[in-house]
């Protein structure tokens, strides 16, 4: 393919906007240990904190517990199940009351297309891996539209798929369907949900796997303001609800349908990935996990099904390596790409991926 080039912003030198990145098949080790923070769990655990050292620790504190970033027990409860029955009411709603306007049905697709795109481009290879590079307020609008998701903040998200990728089908992977002593279907299970049940982001893993982001302004501000996106992620399709069918039924369906559905629909295609990509599908690349391409998922999870491409070459903006492997968020981002609005666009080189083929 061919590339082109762009200007960083910054005024650093021109760079291909595919650049063959050497580092690409390294994982996420590079940078993360350089020196960006130190660790404060020590410090907490024994009071001793001083006064940098608490501002910092007060912008990961959003939950009041001692030492836990993650959601409590009943956010999650609320979270993964309260989308589900909402859902199902506003379907009850529709048969009993004669239907409901297709307008709705294009709610529900427009809001997966946009809130699934801020996880996959977003964060997920903007946040966590850094494919790419862009503006600051290409970066805010890519991390709203995954605020908007309802999968936690960015800071979280990123730093448990980092420890995934470092620890990927390990005891210490956060999801593995692979947990010594699972079944096959109690394997599923626990990767695709059960896992954010038992499985916390400490701030001494926000330390060693994303150091980084914590000196990222734009991530910390949706770290801190999360709630707010939470409340807009449904705000929002009840007012295009009302817009749709100005009465109260307008803005329940946009509830229902535009909040509910949309959010459950988002919500298991990207668990599916932790889960039946990790145990059904192709393995053409050489991993050392259990990653694979499924097909399905590689359209419905827009790009990230192709999974063991993406464990074979973690830092690749692009998931979907063959052309036939349809991967939207590569085209999106492909797309930003010449239009100038993104920059070091990562991609693996034709040799990488020729040194990685399964015999």
């Amino acid at each position: 393919m061919a590339t082109s080039l762009v200007e960083d912003p910054k005024g650093n030198p021109k760079r291909p906007l595919e650049a063959n990145d050497s580092s690409l098949d390294s994982g996420l080790d590079s940078g993360l240990d350089s020196g960006l923070t130190t660790d404060v769990s020590p410090k907490l655990e024994a009071g001793t904190l001083n006064s940098n050292d608490a501002a910092s620790v007060a912008d990961l504190r959003r939950i009041p517990t001692k030492d836990t970033v993650a959601p409590s027990k009943l956010a999650i409860i609320l979270a993964v199940g309260l989308p589900p029955v909402v859902f199902i009411g506003g379907l009850i709603m529709a048969v009993v009351w004669g239907g409901v306007n297709p307008w709705f049905v294009a709610l529900v697709f427009g809001g997966w297309i946009a809130t699934g795109l801020g996880i996959t481009v977003g964060y997920h290879r903007m946040v966590a891996h850094r494919s790419f590079q862009t503006y600051g307020w290409v970066r805010a609008f890519w991390i709203a539209m995954g605020a908007m998701a309802l999968e936690g903040c960015p800071l979280q998200w990123s730093t448990v798929h980092r420890k995934h990728h470092k620890h990927s089908d390990e005891e210490s992977d956060p999801h593995t369907p692979h947990k010594e002593g699972h079944g096959w279907f109690q394997g599923l299970f626990f990767s695709h949900v059960g896992w954010m049940f038992r499985q916390h982001t400490f701030l001494d893993e926000v330390e060693k796997f994303s150091p980084d982001l914590r000196t990222d302004p734009i991530v910390m501000f949706f770290h801190r303001t999360y709630v707010y996106w939470i409340a807009l992620s449904v705000a929002i399709p009840v007012g295009i609800g009302l817009l749709i069918q100005p009465t109260v039924m307008g803005a329940v369906y946009g509830f229902c349908f535009g909040a509910g559905f949309r959010i459950f629909w988002t919500h298991h295609v990207t668990w599916s990935i932790n889960s039946v990509c990790h145990v059904f599908g192709a393995r053409p690349y050489k991993s050392k996990d259990h990653s694979r391409n499924n097909f399905l998922f590689g359209i419905l999870a827009l790009g990230e099904g192709w999974h063991n491409n993406h464990h074979a070459f973690p830092n690749s903006a692009r998931h979907g390596l063959k052309w036939w492997q349809f991967d939207l968020s590569w085209v999106v981002i492909r797309t930003m790409s010449l239009l100038g609005m993104v920059w070091n666009v990562k991609t693996p080189s034709k040799k990488e991926m020729l040194s990685k083929v399964n015999s």
